[in-house]
């Protein structure tokens, strides 16, 4: 079942919401509308939706970069770089961030799994925009990112075992996710003519939450989403007091789910 509020980013309407890459994070403003906005935004907005947007490349060189350190060897980078490759015509913005960090819950029973509580992330982002004429800009984008986490749940045994004893359940989760867009936008004398084609694809594995350090049986659940969009947009400029919006919208989700126990 899809959710309620609407998640998009940079135009793109995520079916799924943990497509979002949050390891590739330059976002210029997120809006956040409330209520009913499916006039406007069409699917699954009926109690609202938040929009992130990114930063696109610009006409000027820039760069960043922030190095993080903490306890249990966390540590984390990210960097920015934004490229003029040709003088009001081309320019290219990357972004890439890399985090770890060790387990925080150290193993002290001999039939552990291992420590708990460690992460690893990466992401990648790259952008292109390009003034084709005058009146004409694409801009094409890819990102990736990849998350491993081995976490921990707090589960009682008193289902199995018939006493209420808490016990620490290991968590392994992995999740990938990438895609790309093409965002075609030509102006016109009184409206601006918008193509956005982008792909989305997830795959996702959680495994855990059994009863430690017995392990009666294991959690499974995976995850392979992927979906592909396309809308054309026809939006008025003029300085009129009648404004108008029309356009047409395609979506094909393929979702893949597999569910169960380990014993």
């Amino acid at each position: 079942t899809d959710q309620p509020i609407a998640f998009y980013v940079d135009d793109i309407y995520l079916a799924n919401e943990n497509m979002f890459n949050t390891n590739t994070l330059d976002i210029e403003r997120v809006e956040i509308l409330r209520g009913p906005q499916s006039t406007l935004y069409g699917r699954n907005a009926m109690a609202g939706l938040v929009h992130f947007i990114s930063k696109t490349p610009e006409d000027e060189f820039d760069a960043s970069a922030e190095l993080s350190l903490g306890n249990y060897d966390a540590w984390g980078v990210k960097g920015m770089v934004n490229l003029p490759i040709v003088e009001d015509k081309l320019a290219a913005r990357f972004n890439v961030t890399r985090s770890k960090r060790d387990s925080v819950i150290k193993a002290r029973n001999p039939a552990s799994t291992g420590d708990l509580d460690d992460q690893d992330n990466v992401g990648f982002r790259g952008q292109m925009r390009a003034n084709v004429s005058e009146r004409v800009e694409l801009l094409l984008s890819a990102d990736y990112g990849k998350d491993d986490i081995r976490n921990y749940a707090i589960t009682t045994k008193e289902f199995a075992l018939n006493h209420e004893t808490l016990a620490i359940s290991p968590i392994e989760a992995e999740r990938e996710v990438y895609g790309g867009t093409a965002k075609l936008t030509v102006n016109f004398d009184s409206f601006d003519f918008l193509s956005i084609t982008a792909l989305r694809r997830l795959d996702s594995e959680f495994t855990g939450g059994g009863f430690y350090p017995t392990n009666l049986y294991d959690v499974f659940f995976a995850q392979d989403d992927e979906q592909i969009t396309q809308e054309f947009r026809l939006v008025s400029t003029n300085d009129g007091p009648f404004q108008w919006i029309v356009g047409g919208y395609y979506l094909d989700n393929d979702r893949d789910q597999e569910s169960g126990l380990i014993y």
